[in-house]
């Protein structure tokens, strides 16, 4: 019986320890404010211009140009888009005959893609595991691309974050993860109006992962759009061009149903 009174006593200071740091964890969990509420002022007005940044915008549909380099070679690229905020987007890409060589399609829960090659069959994915890396040779997340082409940047999770001096000298909004190291920066403007250049950060050493450019920005249908978008990573490198666009147009929810050309028609009503 002494034995194990000397056991439990052992024991119990650590696992009441185990417990109190939970319950502690847990109830930080809950009373803990969100990052956005513990940021110094200018850090605070950067991250609110890019929250609100065109959030009214429902839906937008466009024509444009990717120019792709990979090392000495260039290849360009049109492609047709269709968005429906939050979580639906089509993107064709066209040959120079105006064909579709290759289709995306996200209806919120899965990624559907279809190569219009001979004997491409439709591919359906979880949305998060898919990104553009086939395309453009970055992996540019596929709901990210949805965002940028309505303008707005998609912000990772953060614990706190400041306002820096970019490489250039501009204000740069840093964002740093629960233990340290960036997850993101987003380079502005003098005026905090318009976000300029964002790079995303990976993997436990915080590498970067790519970055993205925006130029021109333009007000369309009330919104404010940029008409080109850089991607880079490494010696890869993507210019998306926007030619025509049109902010907030009626979708229906069947223009990001991708259908397999290879079952008959009969085949999919009766599956």
């Amino acid at each position: 019986m002494l034995a194990i009174r000397h056991e439990w006593g052992r024991i119990i200071p650590g696992g009441l320890f185990l417990i109190m740091v939970l319950v502690l964890v847990n109830g930080c969990a809950v009373i803990m404010p969100r990052p956005e509420q513990r940021l110094p002022a200018k850090a605070l007005k950067a991250f609110t211009r890019l929250r609100d940044f065109n959030q009214d915008l429902s839906a937008c549909k466009g024509l444009g140009k990717i120019r792709i380099r990979r090392q000495n070679r260039v290849q360009a690229v049109q492609l047709l888009w269709l968005c429906k905020f939050p979580d639906k987007m089509r993107l064709e890409a066209l040959a120079p005959t105006g064909r579709s060589m290759l289709s995306l399609s996200l209806d919120g829960q899965h990624a559907y893609i279809l190569p219009h090659s001979k004997g491409g069959k439709l591919e359906k994915r979880r949305m998060e595991s898919v990104n553009l890396k086939h395309l453009i040779g970055i992996p540019v997340k596929s709901d990210d691309i949805m965002h940028f082409l309505a303008g707005r940047i998609p912000i990772r999770d953060f614990h706190d974050a400041a306002i820096t001096a970019g490489p250039e000298g501009q204000p740069m909004l840093r964002l740093n993860g629960l233990f340290g190291g960036t997850v993101q920066t987003i380079a502005f403007d003098e005026e905090l109006h318009h976000p300029l250049r964002v790079t995303y950060y990976s993997g436990f050493w915080h590498k970067t992962a790519h970055t993205v450019t925006f130029e021109d920005f333009q007000i369309t249908g009330g919104f404010d759009i940029p008409r080109t978008i850089g991607f880079t990573a490494g010696q890869l490198a993507a210019t998306f061009t926007i030619r025509r666009y049109w902010a907030d147009p009626e979708i229906p929810d069947d223009r990001f149903i991708l259908t397999d050309p290879r079952v008959p028609p009969e085949s999919k009503g009766s599956s």
